[in-house]
């Protein structure tokens, strides 16, 4: 955990008020500017030059890096609703994926890696909440969260069976030509500043990868708060998914959590309630692309 009195001590910044988001501290002054602080636990020289590079703006480089922590000035941002922010999120989301992507070729091995990976991550799920169904029919008394997720189990079931059925599409597919950008990696609204000038906070999990990545994260981080059915489609207008990058991104997103029973009954039942939410949400969206491509292909 930075030190934040230290840290601003260091800086000469008087501290009105602090507010933790993640792992960013938010720090307004007494003179109303406004800080971020962040551990200093990646080198992010490479990527800022590399951003430079591709002619992309939408970071800020730190004010000062110290032993432990990085500090960044934090813009002023502009009263948008959720939605509007969203939209400006991926705006600028598909400026970065625009001006780093590449076309790479994957070798069979490497694909066939990718494969293995999330289909042991379906098959795992499918036997947690398998047994975790026998372990539920089998209790004398059920509480709340059991309750509810074993009323629900079945739509688990149907979102796990999607999550197989498009990645085995994605992997018998001869393509192996894929589109490979810098991904910011945590693509959550809260990592973006959107204000005189747009840009995301925090580059410590930018990579280069698929390109399918970042709104997988997006659409995790953001499903239950925002239109993201409209949003992913605004995305893709810009960016158009190949079928293969679409099978692979509907794969993922199909494969659930973990369910975690280790809180309180009471916040056991509102995690579960979430659970649902997303497994609902999400089938519907899967579901709905394949009936529009099923009337696409007749």
């Amino acid at each position: 955990m930075i030190n934040y009195h230290r840290c601003c001590d260091e800086n000469n910044i008087t501290i009105r008020s602090i507010d933790f988001v993640f792992d960013l501290i938010f720090v307004k002054s007494i003179d109303n500017n406004i800080y971020v602080l962040k551990d200093n636990n990646k080198d992010l020289r490479f990527i800022f030059e590399y951003l430079k590079g591709i002619n992309f703006n939408g970071f800020e480089l730190p004010i000062n890096i110290g032993n432990d922590y990085e500090l960044y000035q934090f813009h002023n941002e502009f009263p948008f609703d959720s939605y509007e922010k969203a939209k400006e999120f991926i705006n600028l989301l598909v400026d970065l994926h625009t001006k780093s992507f590449s076309y790479i070729d994957y070798i069979t091995e490497k694909k066939e890696k990718l494969y293995n990976f999330y289909s042991n991550e379906i098959d795992n799920r499918f036997s947690f909440y398998l047994n975790l169904q026998d372990s539920i029919e089998e209790m004398e008394f059920i509480y709340p969260a059991y309750y509810l997720l074993l009323n629900n189990i079945s739509n688990f079931y149907k979102l796990l069976k999607f999550a197989r059925m498009y990645l085995d599409k994605w992997y018998k597919s001869e393509n192996l030509h894929y589109r490979e950008v810098m991904l910011i990696g945590n693509a959550r609204l809260n990592n973006f500043c959107c204000g005189d000038k747009k840009y995301f906070i925090s580059w410590d999990d930018a990579n280069k990868d698929l390109i399918i990545f970042d709104f997988n994260n997006f659409y995790r981080s953001n499903y239950d708060e925002i239109d993201i059915y409209s949003l992913f489609e605004y995305y893709n207008s810009k960016i158009k998914f190949s079928n293969d990058e679409m099978n692979l991104f509907f794969s993922i997103i199909s494969i659930i959590d973990v369910a975690d029973f280790s809180a309180s009954n009471f916040e056991n039942t509102l995690k579960i309630r979430k659970l649902i939410s997303y497994v609902e949400k999400t089938l519907i969206f899967v579901s709905e692309e394949y009936k529009k491509n099923q009337k696409t292909n007749e």
